[in-house]
């Protein structure tokens, strides 16, 4: 296994975001800096990738707790790490100031001490050089009270690796009394880490500083240049040839959630390769007596009908992993990123002139794309102001608490701990065994009403044919119409679009099975399959409580169409009260 640990200033979250997905794509250990988020918003962190586990520390918690936030935010560093590296991990260290961050991780052979710094910015002053000196004993005590094999220090120093330099002579005798050494003469010469093209300024501030056991396994460090990088850092990457061998991740693995982008697709070409799929779908026998024969033919239109749909869906409609949407996205931005890439490449393999026609040209593509996520962010963000005003000033209380909660209620993203753990496993058990026992005491509840629910039935069963005839075409169009769009999907994987958008003969092939379904009593085996969602009762109560979760139940949408059919043709029957 080859390591690849990369150190990141992102300038911000927002700044670093877009940079940091393409990370997590390629690296499994990625430490940042400057995430500029305060205490209670570090596990955004946690949901930049679902395949990613984050560990961070605020620098803005002292300013915090001590009155109101004044100014830009700042600081910060953090750990990501891919979630096959969890069992091995742990936080060793957290700096209350948010400059330090450390992590261990265990491997069957060797133990690797990773330390993230920010160091302070030089200036020349005796402060300075007493932080620098504090910060220089912090990161000494971390390597003497921790056992390691190997350790690995990155981040941004804010200092060139010079003998002229106050601060880097301060940590040089830090690395040389634990044999520690700079990696900055892997890097190619003309590769700054930190650029600000606004002030004409670049440098080698960022650094990876390794020790003597594991410098000889060292391939290369490089830096990333990007044109999807707002930062004014660049990502280093440290690539190591090392033979580790982690412990076998244990945990289920978890299933990768996709977006189906019905937006971006060609509703044309599925409306046509659905229909050409559906017709070779034979129609079930009404006449088989033998309830197995039909349950069979059952089965097998309606996975047939899904399967049809579905593939349909795969060849012309584009998903996206739902991680990687943002809500404020538009074509718009599109356009200008791939404008900012293309010129960003084009100005690369130039050889990054400086000056002339294609840096200026570089330059203002970046800008615009950077300007134009900036305000449609802000946008996104104040889009329920003017509606929060109105109703304030026409007292319309209930629907000014509903936008005010549309606006500011987050769900809860932090880990939860069922009897101490949080493996997924053992939690979803735990969730599974809540919930049956809530389906038995209601299942015991229905014993009372079932006999006279299964007389009605007998007493219809003979007309079980006219009561097939009810369920038209007509019926069954109007039905899907009814369905509501952008709703999650059953355990089939399908949604409403899937019947809105498809082929009209998906209305006769699903008349058809509802016909067969009702002649013989029989509904798909699919049909019981559903996929519970446990979702939280009160956010200020104790997360970690199973009694504090409700369940919902993602079903199948033909199941849903279904019930909209039977509840058309009988909605007299199953009123109960004229209120």
């Amino acid at each position: 296994m080859k390591l690849q640990t990369v150190s990141f200033n992102l300038r911000g979250l927002r700044s670093g975001i877009a940079m940091l997905h393409e990370l997590c794509d390629s690296y499994s250990v990625i430490g940042v800096q400057e995430h500029w988020l305060r205490p209670d918003e570090l596990d955004k962190l946690s949901v930049i990738n679902c395949d990613f586990h984050s560990a961070a520390v605020s620098g803005m918690k002292n300013s915090v707790s001590s009155g109101l936030l004044t100014g830009r935010p700042f600081g910060g560093v953090g750990f990501l790490w891919h979630r096959s590296l969890s069992g091995c991990i742990e936080v060793v260290n957290r700096d209350p100031e948010g400059r330090c961050c450390a992590l261990v991780l265990k491997l069957m052979n060797r133990t690797i001490l990773f330390i993230n710094v920010y160091l302070p910015c030089f200036d020349g002053s005796a402060n300075y050089k007493s932080e620098m000196h504090f910060y220089g004993g912090y990161i000494a005590n971390i390597l003497e009270s921790v056992n390691y094999s190997d350790c690995i220090i990155m981040g941004d120093f804010n200092f060139v690796c010079d003998a002229s330099h106050c601060g880097y002579r301060i940590f040089k005798d830090i690395f040389d009394e634990y044999s520690l050494h700079v990696c900055d003469n892997l890097i190619k010469s003309d590769s700054a880490t930190y650029v600000n093209e606004a002030l004409g300024q670049s440098s080698c501030i960022d650094h990876f500083v390794v020790s003597q056991s594991l410098l000889q396994s060292v391939q290369s460090v490089s830096v990333i240049d990007s044109g999807s990088n707002f930062s004014d850092h660049k990502p280093i990457v440290l690539d190591a040839n090392l033979s580790l061998t982690p412990p076998p991740y244990k945990g289920v693995k978890e299933r990768k959630l996709y977006k189906v982008r019905w937006d971006k697709g060609s509703l044309s070409e599925y409306y046509r390769m659905s229909g050409e799929f559906l017709s070779v779908i034979p129609t079930p026998s009404i006449d088989t007596s033998s309830k197995t024969e039909c349950s069979t033919s059952i089965n097998f239109m309606y996975v047939s009908i899904v399967n049809a749909l579905s593939k349909a869906e795969r060849r012309t409609i584009p998903r996206v992993p739902c991680n990687a949407l943002k809500p404020f996205w538009n074509e718009h931005l599109d356009q200008l990123k791939c404008d900012s890439i293309f010129w960003h490449n084009l100005w690369l393999s130039a050889d990054k002139p400086m000056s002339g026609t294609l840096f200026l040209i570089k330059r203002s593509t970046k800008l615009k794309y950077k300007l134009a996520v900036r305000q449609a962010f802000a946008q996104h963000e104040n889009r329920y102001d003017d509606e929060l005003a109105t109703h304030f000033l026409n007292k319309q209380i209930p629907e000014f608490w509903k936008t005010w909660a549309k606006k500011f209620r987050k769900n809860a993203n932090s880990d939860v701990f069922i009897d101490g753990t949080n493996d997924g496993e053992y939690v979803a058990n735990a969730f599974a065994s809540h919930f049956n026992k809530v389906y038995s005491s209601a299942a015991d509840d229905c014993h009372s009403i079932k006999r006279p629910f299964m007389s009605v039935i007998e007493e219809h069963d003979d007309n079980a044919t006219n009561i097939s005839n009810d369920i038209t075409v007509e019926l069954v169009d109007k039905c899907i119409q009814r369905l509501h769009v952008g709703k999650a999907s059953g355990p089939d994987d399908l949604s409403s679009e899937h019947l809105k958008y498809a082929h009209p003969l998906v209305v006769v092939q699903l008349c058809s099975l509802f016909r067969t379904m009702v002649i013989h009593g029989l509904v798909p085996d699919n049909f019981g399959n559903g996929i519970i969602i446990p979702l939280l009762k009160d956010k200020t109560g104790d997360i970690n409580s199973l009694d504090n979760y409700r369940a919902i139940t993602l079903i199948p949408v033909i199941s849903k169409l279904f019930e909209l059919v039977v509840l058309e043709l009988c909605s007299e029957q199953f009123m109960t009260d004229e209120l």
